[in-house]
């Protein structure tokens, strides 16, 4: 999605990025054998690593973007670049900054994911040099669990779109969101080889799809992609610089952000719940620590909903998100850009809300760590349990 003078800057590319760009089609496009020596070097340096052509021109049109050697990878130009490159997988990018070597550290961190989890590894690598001698590499990587059969990225107004997924890791339920231009939210459980015809495009714009495996108390999200009836992907544009804030700064800003978004799509703003707060930051203090995000950290602690039911009664219904980013503004558009996260942030029923933040390293990089609990009362305001004598 950059703008078209970018695109034809981006007509000299390995072959291996050329390969099969159909621009209507989103699919995974594996290149086994790559050409360039990056790729080979990626490919062999990641354990189970396949070069995948759609992952790289995204990469590519994000380097492009970064006109400046500082230059921040938001989430807003990482899901446009995959929209663009036709990859449907939730794509983790990183950068780093050098004098021109092979970027060993972000290739270290790329293999402790490989190893870290199943699935087959998507890679891309891609790299720009400045008038000063730098050098900045982007990489992404992708664990892929699911297929999905390639699957139009432009679709008429009122026409109908094919959907089949095969799940080739685990036995986890998949459960498929879509979110629509007018704010509505569909969702349905899959099952794997079986196709699901989606209808009912009767509004122009950006459609926001997604599949997440439940599996006990753990989920994740294995698919991520966007298709357009009738529009065209927003441009990339030029990358903003990195800018760092505190997290307390940070939580007040992602109240404000939270009920200007339920604002905007119509809905009623929250009020803050103080006595969960607490809690909230806890949480968020754990996963800065750990470096892990999740609702539950296995030999840390239960969630917020667990130990929030331990000191208040009655029970409260916790619509909960997490994610860890570089900037609150990253924070806040990663979970909008998540068709099931921004479902919570638009909960009907939901009347107050905790939010909590830490600051913590990541990948060797300063990190921001947000919880937010978004509450219904269906039983009444909890209330703190008054201690045994």
């Amino acid at each position: 999605m950059l703008a078209e003078a970018l695109l034809l800057l981006a007509c000299k590319a390995p072959p291996e990025v050329a390969v099969d760009r159909d621009q209507g089609m989103v699919r995974f496009r594996p290149v086994p054998a790559p050409t360039s020596e990056i790729a080979l070097t990626l490919v062999d340096r990641v354990p189970g690593a396949t070069w995948d052509a759609g992952l790289a021109r995204a990469t590519e049109l994000l380097v492009a973007g970064a006109v400046d050697p500082a230059s921040r990878l938001t989430p807003m130009a990482q899901a446009s670049a995959l929209s663009l490159g036709g990859y449907p997988g939730q794509a983790q990018f990183g950068r780093e900054l050098n004098g021109g070597a092979f970027p060993d550290d972000l290739v270290q961190q790329m293999t402790e994911f490989a190893i870290a989890g199943e699935g087959e590894i998507d890679v891309a690598l891609k790299k720009r040099s400045y008038a000063d001698g730098t050098t900045l590499w982007v990489a992404a990587i992708s664990r892929r669990t699911v297929l999905l059969d390639p699957t139009p990225r432009d679709v008429a107004l009122d026409d109908s779109m094919p959907v089949t997924i095969e799940q080739i890791h685990g036995d986890a339920e998949l459960v498929m969101y879509v979110a629509r231009p007018d704010g509505h939210i569909d969702s349905w459980p899959i099952e794997t080889l079986v196709g699901r015809w989606l209808t009912e495009f009767h509004v122009p714009g950006e459609y926001r799809a997604e599949v997440v495996a439940n599996s006990g108390t753990s989920s994740s999200v294995v698919l991520l992609w966007s298709f357009f009836v009738e529009a065209e992907p927003k441009p990339i544009g030029t990358l903003p610089v990195a800018e760092l804030g505190s997290s307390v700064a940070a939580a007040d800003a992602l109240y404000e952000a939270l009920n200007t978004t339920r604002v905007e799509q119509g809905l009623s703003e929250l009020e803050r719940f103080e006595p969960f707060e607490p809690l909230a930051r806890e949480h968020a203090a754990y996963m800065a620590h750990t470096g892990r995000v999740g609702h539950v950290l296995p030999g840390t602690t239960d969630g917020v909903a667990a130990r929030a039911g331990r000191t208040h009664m009655p029970m409260a219904d916790h619509h909960e998100n997490v994610a860890t980013a570089l900037t609150w503004e990253d924070a806040h558009d990663m979970v909008w850009l998540s068709p099931g996260h921004r479902k919570n942030l638009l909960c009907e029923p939901c009347t107050h809300v905790s939010i909590g933040t830490a600051t913590g390293m990541n990948h060797r990089a300063p990190q921001l760590y947000v919880t937010w609990e978004l509450l219904a009362f269906p039983n009444g305001e909890p209330q703190p349990l008054t201690p045994k004598p």
